[in-house]
């Protein structure tokens, strides 16, 4: 149905890489795959989708890159001042958050493909639990940071334990085909 490739599409579009406080400047929003080859090719089609590519490689403009990157262990294409969207594996949000905890690059994180659970996907939810209300103070503090949202796409299953995050994060959003919950809508 497109998720993965037209959520970063709305959010381009909806602004959320925009930095107000430095019009120069933009935030990165970042769309994390569980595969190298699923960041990879949906980079490609999201670039082609943009009109910044053929759909068959990102090409990067010297330092001022892609409009949309992607970044794996062993390649990265399209990274540059230009960037708003950059797709990568799990273990490379994971290497961002560890030399950066508020993540200050980023205005969105999408962990698509949330219900592939893995190491690297229930270290991120952790560790991103932790950052989101961290930055949120921070961009109280700061006027060119803005809070953290986190988008977590999956498909049915494994949802009764987000939506609980859910309701005490109010920049968590839930992106499922079907939502089936035992548990009566409070």
């Amino acid at each position: 149905s497109g998720k993965s490739t037209q959520v970063p599409q709305f959010l381009y579009e909806g602004g959320l890489c925009l930095n107000d406080s430095d019009p120069q400047s933009s935030f990165l929003i970042g769309v994390t795959q569980p595969r190298r080859v699923a960041a990879v090719s949906t980079a490609k089609r999201v670039c082609y989708e943009m009109g910044k590519g053929d759909g068959q490689s990102i090409k990067g403009y010297g330092k001022a890159g892609n409009l949309v990157s992607y970044k794996t262990r062993y390649e990265t294409a399209g990274v540059g001042s230009d960037t708003c969207v950059q797709f990568m594996t799990d273990g490379i949000l994971l290497q961002d958050i560890q030399s950066d905890l508020l993540l200050r690059r980023y205005s969105v994180i999408v962990l698509d493909e949330a219900h592939e659970r893995n190491l690297n996907t229930d270290v991120l939810i952790g560790l991103l639990s932790k950052t989101i209300p961290l930055r949120k103070q921070a961009a109280e503090e700061d006027s060119s940071l803005v809070p953290l949202k986190l988008i977590l796409k999956m498909q049915t299953g494994l949802i009764l334990m987000l939506i609980i995050l859910h309701k005490s994060k109010p920049h968590l959003f839930l992106i499922s085909q079907n939502i089936h919950s035992p548990y009566p809508q409070a």
